[in-house]
């Protein structure tokens, strides 16, 4: 069972229920944006970064060679 977390509440006006699901996209889109550029890099640098030669060596083979 899903439940849609954009659907605006029933006693809202068409323009009201329009600006609710707008807005609730725009934020999204911004916290998600946010994420991306605060959180993600650290995650890339402090659990990423120790996997990154070995994945690296896994695709292109070992440096040197």
């Amino acid at each position: 069972m899903s439940y849609d977390h954009f659907k605006p509440p029933e006693h809202f006006s068409p323009t009201a229920k329009f600006t609710y699901r707008a807005v609730l996209t725009v934020l999204f889109v911004a916290i998600m944006i946010a994420f991306i550029y605060f959180v993600a890099p650290l995650i890339d640098r402090y659990a990423g970064a120790p996997f990154a030669d070995w994945f690296t060596n896994l695709i292109f083979g070992p440096k040197g060679a």
